[in-house]
């Protein structure tokens, strides 16, 4: 099955540089063209053709409806992609009973857009969230490190003799050895925490 996604037709502009707003109504059909009901049959019987009858004839309208939700070239073009193969992969759940298939579709590209923008939004929040937190506690990851590798040495085994773990003695004092090591290095770095005067 082979597809050219990248063809889109260029959405027509109002003057403003802005897209205009497409007809919300299905094309017209060319006399012995398939209807839109035959080509839905058609990719359900998994015929590549259908599919690509039906992304010609409703390509312009999806992006259209997806970059009002989006707002971005490249975005739209990725996500007029997905919907389609969505389209080819969910054909099997489109009832005509329940709908058009122009409506299914436009209910699919609509849910998956805005998907999309809940998700670009979520790590938009998560990197302001991680921005913020190395922003008021710089040394936050020197520390969790620091104490990972403190309890990791806890249990290493020593010397040539694999079992042997730490007693409670050796422990401490690694541990306090490993302590002093990582505050001088801090205080050398100018990172460590703040001292009381």
């Amino acid at each position: 099955m082979s597809i050219d996604f990248s063809s889109s037709a260029a959405l027509p502009e109002d003057g403003e540089g802005r897209n205009a707003r497409l007809p919300a109504a299905a094309p017209i059909l060319e006399p012995g063209a398939p209807t839109d009901l035959e080509l839905m049959h058609g990719i359900q019987a998994e015929d590549p053709e259908a599919l690509s009858q039906l992304y010609d004839r409703y390509n312009g309208i999806i992006k259209a409806l997806i970059l009002r939700v989006i707002h971005n070239e490249a975005e739209a073009d990725d996500l007029l992609q997905e919907i389609f193969m969505e389209i080819w992969n969910q054909a099997k759940n489109f009832s005509p009973q329940k709908g058009k298939p122009l409506g299914w579709m436009v209910t699919l590209a609509r849910r998956r857009a805005i998907d999309g923008l809940r998700k670009k939004q979520a790590y938009a929040r998560a990197g302001e969230r991680l921005q913020t937190e190395t922003e008021q506690q710089p040394d936050a990851w020197v520390h969790n490190a620091t104490e990972e590798e403190i309890s990791f040495g806890d249990t290493r085994s020593t010397g040539g003799d694999k079992s042997r773990i730490f007693s409670g003695d050796e422990s401490a004092r690694n541990r306090r050895k490993n302590e002093y090591t990582v505050r001088h290095s801090q205080d050398q770095a100018g990172i460590g925490p703040e001292k009381n005067l």
